[in-house]
């Protein structure tokens, strides 16, 4: 028997192979999985599209969420930033009050 007609029938035999779904647990023809390389997946295809569906019409329902990341984001960074400005405004006032204390210190 030549490879090609060899590797038919195999995919014929794996096809009639049973497999159970990790998240309907039921137990199904492995054509009911979508393979991934040189094995099948571990979720049926009627899983993996209902959470599919599940997904985009949550993320659909919520641009909101997105935006409101974005903003938060956005005022960690302001706040962030205005923490540097504040912390250099310190730093420049110890800086100079050290500075006039070693003049006083000096003239007396």
């Amino acid at each position: 028997m030549n490879y090609a007609k060899e590797m038919k029938s195999k995919r014929k035999d794996s096809v009639q192979d049973k497999k159970s779904c990790t998240t309907c647990l039921q137990e199904l023809l492995a054509s009911s999985f979508y393979s991934k390389g040189n094995r099948l997946d571990s979720v049926c295809k009627i899983c993996k599209k209902k959470k599919s569906k599940t997904t985009y019409l949550r993320d659909k329902k919520s641009p909101p969420l997105k935006e409101l990341n974005q903003f938060i984001n956005l005022m960690k960074e302001i706040n962030i930033k205005a923490l540097d400005d504040f912390e250099n405004k310190l730093k420049n006032i110890i800086e100079r009050n050290r500075d006039e204390y070693r003049t006083t210190q000096k003239a007396a």
